[in-house]
């Protein structure tokens, strides 16, 4: 009985792929990085090649009813200072979509809405003391948009963190708001004890922390602007909260983009991060990009 049911699912999935619509896109970035005393890896030299591919299947398809589905999944290699980085398969996601709300799960994202620049081909870190990008562990997404605002969520099953956002724009005003709940299970394993598996849960180095962020952004001809704050609580004893700040200034002239961008934040024994960037665009989807910074 068992054999049959997984030929009837094998036959299912099967057609469901074929009727979708597969595309596959990418970039590709190479340059040169200076970092002053050597960078991450203690270098020899402190100027060091970096490169990076990224290249994304999706498929997606529209039932007769007006469902939205599809799935995708990202192929990555990435090399800086002579360290190679192989990404066999990544990011894998499925979802589905109808009249403005989306469910996905997967190796889905939290709901950062910072959009403060960042400078450089690969960045610079200009923006990392409010950047929450990496923050939380989650598999489910869902999302619901109505006249241009998004209500957002993200969950994991298993690490128990939480996320939600409400985001949107309104004649070149762009705002966000989110509330990140972190419980600091880092993973979740098993160690045989007395021939049997019993679950264990590692708890983050950072431990349990409640973020919240506020964004705006304006756009007004050649320029744009993007200022954002977060605010990190913890809930152990003893742990001060931190709180961050950052700003991003871009003017586009042509081709060509200049960004100055900076972040700060009051933890103990950091300093401000900044830095500023130029990006030339020289068509067909090749730019050329620039960025220094402290």
């Amino acid at each position: 009985m068992k054999k049959v049911l997984l030929a009837t699912t094998a036959l299912v999935a099967t057609a469901g792929f074929a009727a979708a619509e597969i595309s596959l896109s990418g970039s590709a970035s190479m340059g040169l990085q200076y970092t002053e005393n050597g960078g991450k890896n203690v270098s020899t030299n402190e100027t060091v090649v970096n490169n990076e591919l990224d290249f994304t299947i999706a498929g997606s398809g529209t039932t007769d009813s007006g469902v939205a589905f599809g799935a995708s999944i990202d192929f990555g290699n990435s090399e800086t200072d002579q360290q190679e980085s192989h990404d066999t398969a990544n990011d894998g996601e499925a979802f589905v979509s109808y009249n403005g709300f989306t469910v996905t799960v997967g190796d889905v994202g939290n709901q950062t809405k910072e959009g403060v620049a960042d400078v450089g081909f690969q960045g610079i870190g200009a923006d990392d003391l409010v950047t929450q990008a990496d923050t939380g562990n989650y598999d489910v997404n869902a999302s619901y948009t109505i006249s241009g605002i998004t209500i957002g969520a993200s969950l994991g099953s298993d690490s128990q963190d939480s996320a939600v956002s409400v985001s949107g724009a309104v004649s070149g005003v762009s705002f966000g708001v989110s509330s990140t709940n972190i419980k600091g299970i880092a993973a979740v394993g098993f160690t045989a004890a007395a021939g049997k598996k019993a679950a264990v849960l590692a708890k983050d180095a950072v431990k349990e922390r409640q973020i919240t962020e506020f964004s705006l952004g304006y756009t007004m001809g050649a320029v744009s602007i993007n200022a954002a704050m977060s605010t990190t609580n913890y809930d152990a004893a003893g742990e001060k909260d931190v709180q961050g700040t950052g700003l991003s200034v871009s003017y586009t002239s042509g081709a060509m983009t200049l960004t100055a961008a900076m972040s700060d934040t009051d933890a103990a024994g950091q300093e401000t991060n900044y830095g500023v960037g130029v990006a030339y665009d020289l068509g067909g989807g090749l730019a050329v990009k620039a960025g220094y910074g402290q």
